[in-house]
């Protein structure tokens, strides 16, 4: 969310911060309503900035031809500048920079822009191959070798367009270090990234164990060659990028070597070597707490800072299991840390929430273990117009949608005789949990525990594929499926209900 200030000779932005200020002029051609966009994809800064969205997109307006914007940066930000369909490479913008940008040269497409004063020598147009790299073709490759081969043969030509551009303008050690950071994590990213996402693919094949073994093989070897903890290169989207990608593929490697090593991942991960005691302790939270286990064995200083700002950040909403130790260890081990201030509100209203207790509103269903059929569900609401939710305290997605659309679902409806029905699902040992949560998320309606054919009978009714599923019951007893879609699609649901009543 850009924050406008004031006016100066043009359009000024500001985004405030303890730090330098860099002045940015623009100059327009004439013609148009002209205007232009620098956008940061640094998932730091976004972190450092309290109610800031990301990417973070600073939109440049001009007034007669010109516009001036001002930043107060902490640090030095790699920003991307768009206009027209002019896409720069990505600016080095520092502060106490003094910038003018001419965007009168690039209106016929094709030619350099012009940019001069203080910091200019950091940003002249380089042709690195970084923001053009499509990793299409190898959607179908079993081996890593073609893509390892090929982003290789890239750093090779970014790392010469580096040279020609450092000896044509003498750029700042600062541009200078930045630059080769992003050349030394971009085939780490870009591989990892792939990587991660091409496993989905190799799994259908039968010889899926022996091929994703190369590729592990082949990630090792990259991570290897280049440090895994490394604060000057938080700088570097790439790096960022590659931090929060690791916390997640990592977590999900975990999940694996519990299933294929059980003993090993125990003794590992939680200190034990009984198998009955390490599951449990992985079951309590196999999210939050393991990926902060990650972040303390992979990573120190500046970068574990970061990576615990991220792991906050990205739960807060949505699965947010031990967010408030995990917050309290945060602040501890960081006090002075520039994330805590977009981060305090959000834990504000967490605690908030962890107080909450069951109500009178919060109904549970009388010998719910004795339910075993959809037919039995219909009977208990027969007669009512009900809105099914089929969900689980394990389920990040169904969490995510009762925290965004519960509250709102039932004010809209409040006047109106509808009921709410939780059936909870594979919950089964998690009472405590499960009744939690219902406090938590305030979740005023009917609840039932469904054992393991009740589940089944209400899914393959419904015709249910995955969690949450939501299904609208008639009073007349046929129902039929939301049509609001993942992530829910409130309006929708709520024009479905109405119809039904």
């Amino acid at each position: 969310m850009n924050k406008m200030i004031h006016l100066l000779s043009g359009i000024l932005f500001s985004v405030f911060c303890s730090a330098q200020n860099t002045s940015l002029h623009f100059i327009f051609p004439q013609s148009g309503t002209p205007s232009a966009r620098l956008t940061s994809y640094n998932l730091k800064e976004l972190y450092s900035r309290k109610n800031t969205e990301w990417p973070w997109h600073v939109n440049i307006s001009a007034s007669n031809g010109k516009a001036a914007c001002l930043l107060t940066l902490p640090e030095p930000l790699l920003m991307k500048l768009e206009y027209k369909n002019k896409t720069s490479s990505y600016l080095l913008i520092s502060p106490g920079d003094e910038l003018t940008i001419d965007l009168t040269v690039a209106n016929g497409g094709g030619d350099e822009l012009k940019i001069t004063g203080k910091g200019s020598s950091n940003n002249q147009e380089i042709k690195f191959d970084i923001p053009d790299f499509d990793d299409q073709p190898y959607t179908t490759d079993s081996l890593p070798d073609k893509l390892l081969s090929d982003l290789k043969k890239k750093k090779t030509k970014d790392s010469l367009a580096l040279q020609t551009y450092i000896a044509k303008y003498s750029p700042s050690a600062t541009y200078i270090t930045v630059r080769n950071i992003e050349l030394k994590y971009d085939i780490l990213q870009r591989f990892y990234k792939f990587k991660g996402n091409h496993k989905f693919k190799l799994r259908r094949r039968p010889d899926f164990e022996s091929l994703y073994a190369l590729w592990q093989q082949a990630e090792t070897d990259l991570r290897k060659a280049i440090p895994m903890s490394d604060e000057k290169a938080l700088i570097s989207p790439d790096y960022i990028f590659f931090v929060r990608n690791f916390l997640l593929r990592e977590k999900e490697a975990l999940w694996e070597m519990e299933q294929k090593e059980p003993n090993k991942f125990y003794k590992e991960w939680y200190a034990t070597e009984n198998a009955v005691e390490g599951a449990k302790l992985m079951r309590e939270d196999p999210e939050n707490l393991l990926t902060e286990k990650i972040i303390n064995k992979y990573f120190s200083g500046a970068v574990a800072e970061f990576a615990y700002a991220h792991l906050i950040s990205s739960r807060i909403g949505d699965k947010e299991d031990n967010l408030l130790a995990i917050y309290s260890r945060f602040r501890q081990s960081y006090p002075n840390s520039l994330y805590l201030a977009r981060l305090d509100s959000a834990i504000q209203i967490l605690k908030e929430k962890d107080s909450r207790v069951l109500s009178d509103k919060m109904i549970f269903v009388k010998d719910m273990d004795s339910l075993t059929s959809f037919e039995e569900i219909k009977a208990l609401v027969k007669g009512e117009t009900v809105l099914l939710d089929m969900w689980g305290t394990w389920c990040g997605p169904c969490r995510k949608e009762i925290n965004e659309n519960s509250e709102a679902l039932k004010k809209h409806f409040k006047e109106r005789k509808v009921r709410f029905l939780y059936v909870s699902n594979f919950d089964t040992g998690k009472e405590a949990l499960w009744k939690k949560l219902i406090a938590y998320y305030r979740l005023e309606g009917t609840h039932i525990l469904a054992n393991a054919q009740l589940t089944k009978s209400i899914m393959s009714t419904v015709k249910g594929t995955g969690y949450p599923t939501y299904v609208i019951i008639k009073k007349d007893g046929s129902f039929e499926l939301s049509k609001a879609g993942y992530p829910m699609d409130r309006k929708k649901l709520i024009r479905q209900i109405e119809d039904a009543l």
